[in-house]
């Protein structure tokens, strides 16, 4: 007969294994009560499992239906939502197309005195470049209303922007 030697293993709750021949041989009750242990909270683990998944199947059917009867209060509110987002488009629009044109208007108006202010230019240089004798005193007069005209017309459209 060979030794024997004690073994320690600290995975089967500090029960000594006893090797001879190559075979190992250990207390059997105390190896049957570890499986079942282990079987017993297996199982336990497992039905923990179970009842968390249900639970939470049961969570998600109630967070994403619909409670009877609010149909009409969904088909109300989505109706109200769509008439605000569309109201909400509406007034950010009219604002948009307000501030161009106010914008238009004031380059429309710019350019309108730079033409004048051309034209006043113009007639002005050439009213003071004729002499003032009797055969040009048609043209000096048509020039002075000219002059005027364009004076007036610059001065109504510099106070309108």
């Amino acid at each position: 007969m060979r030794q024997t030697e004690n073994i320690s293993n600290p995975m089967i709750d500090k029960h000594q294994v006893y090797v001879e021949n190559n075979i190992y041989k250990c207390n059997l009750e105390s190896l049957t009560t570890l499986i079942r242990n282990n079987e017993s909270l297996i199982s336990e683990h497992n039905n923990n499992l179970s009842n968390t998944n249900s639970i939470l199947l049961e969570i998600d059917n109630t967070l994403s239906s619909i409670p009877n009867g609010s149909y009409p209060l969904t088909i109300t509110s989505g109706i109200l939502s769509a008439i605000v987002a569309a109201g909400v488009a509406f007034f950010l629009n009219y604002l948009f197309w307000r501030k161009i044109r106010n914008h238009n208007r004031i380059s429309h108006f710019a350019q309108l005195s730079i033409e004048l202010l051309d034209l006043f230019e113009f007639n002005s240089t050439n009213y003071w470049l004729l002499n003032c004798n009797k055969n040009n005193q048609l043209k000096v007069k048509n020039l002075e209303t000219q002059i005027k005209s364009n004076f007036t017309v610059l001065r109504v459209s510099l106070t309108e922007f």
